[in-house]
């Protein structure tokens, strides 16, 4: 009997063994299946960062949309970069903000037909399983601090990488950093003193 084969035998796959920054290249050039390899490589990472910065039931679309952009910008990628996560963190976050920030219109507009007076601050309630403490010292950051914070924190970025995803040096981002790691600090050691950072 001889040797019999199918179309469907699947192929053990063969990985990829090109460097971020070889793949973007490639996908500057719309080749879609290095795009695919940059998406199996960084996908789990971006998920996890947006469920614990939307919640699970908004993240899977959050995921959809942030990769649907880094393609449309995937002329914009700079090559001198060792890994495209940081690239794609920055392009989530900012997919994050733009949700958080239409979710905060539509709570406002549903608060003012309900004519509720005080309802929880928008900051508060998108960090799913933060302590109310925790997510009140977050809340009080400035934006900018807040989100170099949930890179590093949520992220699991270096600094350095939690920087070119905010487009700022290293240097900067280490400052901001520090400022935000003191005053959460701060907060949650003297929670009366929170108004303002």
């Amino acid at each position: 009997m001889g040797f019999v084969t199918t179309v469907d035998t699947p192929r053990p796959a063969v990985p990829d063994t090109r460097d971020d920054a070889m793949l973007m290249r490639a996908c500057a050039g719309g080749d879609r299946d290095a795009f695919r390899v940059v998406f199996e490589r960084h996908v789990d990472a971006i998920r996890r960062y947006l469920v614990a910065r939307l919640g699970p039931d908004v993240a899977d679309d959050a995921v959809v949309e942030t990769f649907a952009a880094a393609w449309s910008a995937r002329g914009k990628f700079r090559t001198d970069a060792d890994s495209a996560r940081p690239w794609l963190y920055g392009i989530a976050t900012i997919h994050a903000q733009r949700l958080r920030v239409a979710e905060g219109r539509w709570q406002e507009a549903m608060r003012a037909e309900a004519q509720v007076a005080d309802g929880e601050r928008a900051a508060e309630q998108r960090i799913p399983g933060c302590s109310p403490e925790l997510a009140h010292a977050l809340a009080t950051l400035p934006p900018s601090e807040r989100e170099l914070l949930l890179l590093v924190a949520l992220g699991d970025l270096t600094v350095a990488m939690a920087a070119r995803a905010c487009g700022i040096s290293a240097v900067a981002a280490r400052m901001r950093l520090h400022r935000a790691r003191r005053h959460v600090t701060r907060i949650l050691d003297h929670p009366t003193d929170g108004a303002t950072p």
